[in-house]
């Protein structure tokens, strides 16, 4: 394939915040999608979004994952950007964060696909008193087993037009296990979405690279206070 990276390619949980921003520069390039979404009738909403796009959405749930497999023929690559915040039910953080990319790990091996990425988040890890992190760290790690090829991105906070990105501390700080650990002198990397958007594109192109975990942070450290004040 080279570095043409305009097959077709599945994008799971691509319509929320990073979503968009990567579901913009590969219809720029007239990259073929097909787009699994939770969201109902959402292809009317991206074909406003995007009026001349190529992307097919199909709505699934975690308690579907098959209709993922049902529908990747001829996919060339997938793009996993499948992430919650919050728990409606004990234990959706597991379903959510490691069941699923373990099943595209193990879809990507059986189908013989050429690239799979996993978006994760920076800092996870299979010790951390945080369900979701360490739902996020078995993720990464079951998916890594079926799939060894495979490419992960642990991005900072996401910020960028649009964001709400003082209303999701607003609204994390009240039901996510992240941000009770958080204090004032807690450092920040914030990273803009279009430049992690960006990062996904160029793993698609360089097959070459041997490094599966890749770290995004943006160039300025901030403290917790810090970014208090400036939002």
């Amino acid at each position: 394939m080279g570095t043409n990276i305009y097959k077709k390619i599945a994008v799971i949980g691509g319509s929320g915040f990073l979503g968009k921003s990567l579901l913009k520069l590969l219809s720029n390039e007239n990259a073929e999608i097909i787009l699994f979404t939770r969201k109902k009738n959402y292809q009317k909403n991206l074909n406003k979004i995007f009026p001349d796009n190529n992307i097919k959405c199909i709505q699934w749930n975690i308690n579907n994952l098959n209709i993922i497999e049902e529908n990747i023929k001829n996919v060339d690559s997938i793009i996993n950007l499948c992430g919650i915040l919050f728990e409606n039910k004990s234990g959706d953080f597991f379903r959510v964060h490691t069941d699923v990319p373990a099943f595209l790990g193990k879809i990507s091996l059986k189908h013989k696909l050429n690239t799979l990425i996993h978006v994760s988040a920076l800092g996870v890890s299979t010790n951390s008193e945080s369900k979701y992190s360490r739902s996020k760290a078995e993720g990464e790690n079951q998916m890594l087993e079926h799939f060894p090829k495979g490419k992960i991105l642990r991005p900072s906070l996401l910020f960028g037009k649009g964001d709400n990105f003082f209303g999701q501390f607003s609204e994390m700080s009240k039901f996510s296990p992240i941000l009770p650990v958080i204090s004032r002198s807690t450092k920040f990397q914030p990273v803009f979405v279009e430049d992690v958007a960006k990062a996904i594109i160029k793993l698609l192109k360089d097959r070459k690279n041997k490094n599966n975990i890749y770290e995004l942070g943006g160039e300025i450290i901030y403290s917790f206070e810090e970014l208090l004040k400036i939002l």
